[in-house]
C-alpha cells in the first residue's frame, strides 16, 4: 500500500474537522432547542416529562 500524499491527508484531516463541527453545531442547536420546543408542545404539569420527550 503506498503512502498517502500530503495533499490527501490535508483534504481528510480538513473533511473530518468540517464534519466534527457540524455535528457539535447540531448538537448544541438541539439541546438549546429542546429547551424551547418542550413548553410549547408538551403538556406543562411535568417539565422533565416535556424535556424527555422531544
Amino acid at each position: 500500500m503506498s503512502e498517502p500524499t500530503p495533499t490527501s491527508l490535508r483534504h481528510r484531516v480538513i473533511a473530518g474537522f468540517i464534519g466534527n463541527v457540524i455535528e457539535w453545531y447540531d448538537f448544541a442547536l438541539y439541546g438549546y432547542l429542546a429547551g424551547v420546543i418542550a413548553p410549547v408542545f408538551f403538556p406543562s404539569e411535568d417539565p422533565v416529562a416535556g424535556l424527555i420527550a422531544t
